[in-house]
């Protein structure tokens, strides 16, 4: 993972050590209490990601998928079951998770630059080693050019750029994504996956992504868990053999990729239209 030093501001790597768990959730349940009775979100949902995976979590909406999201980040408490971040109980929110959402959340007021330096004041750096590093990961993003810009003259895809710069910027240990590409037209989404892959396989951050395409959990993760309808539970869990490096269109054309969609496809669609019944197959 990325990491500063009092003498330098270099972006480095760290290698993640094998097998190093990253998240566990452990028989973790949540539901809401309304006028119309209770809701059961999750059901007693067990995951665990090791250190330096692109875990994707991907179901039908109403799965609980954004729910589970905000427990990890200690947003919101599980009702049962047990939550931790390399072996810490998660409690409240903190430093050693960083959240990307589907809105941009940047400063209107402040450029581009001063936006992602915002991630560092809580470090002790420098305010040249703040400026150096906050570059750096508009360099790692694509940005640079664009360092004194404002977000009022950014497209949606730059934004959305920004906010993870900034994100990454923070060095927290696992980084939450809540749809962060939905907002998006098709082709910038897949050109935004793109540059996120790339961005993975240099910094080898642990993500927890949360998505409703099948194609950007595919492009993307190491793993995938497939939730099944609400009351959200895990369905399955999938390994992605799609070779490495993959941050590159012609991925999504390939017959293992055509392969795992439909491995997917046949464990989701029962959930989504549940009224109709799996014909033979052509």
């Amino acid at each position: 993972m990325p990491v500063f030093t009092r003498k330098s501001a270099i972006l480095k790597v760290v290698t993640p050590t094998p097998d190093e768990m990253a998240v566990s959730l452990n028989g973790v349940s949540h539901w809401y209490d309304g006028p119309s009775g209770r809701t059961q979100t999750l059901s007693h949902v067990d995951i665990e990601i090791k250190a330096g995976e692109f875990f994707t979590v991907l179901g039908p909406s109403g799965c609980g998928k954004t729910t589970l999201l905000n427990i990890v980040g200690g947003f919101i408490k599980a009702r049962t079951g047990s939550v931790s971040v390399f072996g810490e109980p998660v409690s409240s929110p903190g430093p050693d998770r960083g959240v990307i959402f589907q809105s941009y959340a940047l400063f209107r007021w402040l450029s581009v630059l001063k936006n992602v330096e915002f991630a560092l004041h809580g470090r002790k750096l420098s305010k040249a080693e703040r400026r150096d590093a906050a570059f750096q990961y508009l360099d790692l993003v694509g940005l640079k050019d664009f360092q004194h810009h404002y977000p009022y003259q950014l497209s949606g895809g730059m934004k959305q750029r920004v906010a993870i710069a900034r994100a990454l910027a923070a060095d927290p240990k696992v980084l939450l994504m809540d749809e962060p590409l939905a907002a998006l037209d098709a082709q910038m989404r897949e050109v935004l996956q793109e540059e996120l892959l790339g961005i993975w396989e240099r910094t080898r951050k642990t993500i927890l992504f949360i998505t409703h395409s099948v194609d950007e959990a595919i492009f993307l993760s190491t793993r995938i868990c497939v939730m099944s309808a609400s009351p959200g539970r895990t369905k399955a869990f999938l390994s992605n053999e799609l070779p490495q490096p993959r941050a590159d269109y012609r991925a999504r054309a390939t017959v293992a990729f055509q392969e795992n969609k439909e491995r997917i496809l046949e464990l989701i669609r029962g959930d989504v239209h549940p009224s109709k019944m799996r014909g033979p197959r052509p």
